[in-house]
């Protein structure tokens, strides 16, 4: 792939100017950036997944930017980010089937042991 540049804005919920998200794509890779507070210290932040997901709904793309959402889609599709946050999401949801059975299983034996077993 051809070196490639796109800055997209994105909604921000703690202050009226938006984010900046920048896809980098190089040789191989493809790198996603985000000046907000987690992004703008290397985290994962709901900007970066957004974009990488597809997602329209956190872009606050004025006119001239809505152009290079396509540019960002092709990135993105020679990229592994998509699968690799479809996994993240999977291991969430899993986690949080989890966490409900913790719950209950500590529910049933705090009876168990207030009842007796």
């Amino acid at each position: 792939m051809p070196d490639q540049s796109v800055e997209l804005s994105v909604k921000a919920s703690s202050r009226k100017r938006p984010y900046r998200i920048e896809v980098l794509g190089q040789k191989d890779k493809v790198s996603v950036f985000c000046d907000c507070p987690a992004g703008a210290l290397g985290r994962f932040c709901k900007h970066k997944a957004a974009v990488v997901a597809g997602d329209m709904s956190l872009l606050a793309l004025p006119e001239e930017e809505k152009a290079q959402w396509a540019d960002t889609r092709a990135l993105m599709s020679q990229s592994t980010l998509p699968a690799k946050l479809d996994e993240l999401r999977a291991a969430e949801k899993d986690s949080e089937v989890s966490k409900q059975q913790i719950k209950s299983l500590k529910m049933r034996l705090s009876r168990m042991m207030q009842d007796g077993a």
